[in-house]
């Protein structure tokens, strides 16, 4: 260590780096309910998978899986937790039926 200021300075900075990274890292999550439009049930080698297809808010569809057990009514609605990633790509997951 020939120069501590150097030293000091560049550990300053990586702790700003991190402290930005973990501010956008930060994820925001709310369960809402959506419309159900469909019900698919798919086998394949490795088993069996059970998906619903569902509206979001702009009135687009989308798949969130659900479990084998799980039996949602073609009309009824389905309770999602909708999280953000970075940069707010959405993602689901399915919690229950209404």
């Amino acid at each position: 260590m020939d120069k501590p200021k150097v030293f000091i300075i560049a550990l300053a900075l990586m702790a700003l780096v991190l402290i930005v990274l973990i501010m956008v890292s930060q994820r925001s999550v709310e369960t809402v309910t959506f419309p159900i439009v469909g019900q698919t049930s798919t086998q394949s080698l490795d088993g069996q998978r059970r998906y619903l297809t569902l509206f979001d808010d702009k009135g687009e569809p989308f798949v969130v899986t659900i479990p084998l057990a799980v039996d949602c009514g073609h009309a009824s609605h389905a309770k999602v937790i909708k999280g953000k990633d970075f940069p707010t790509r959405p993602h689901y997951q399915f919690v229950s039926c209404k």
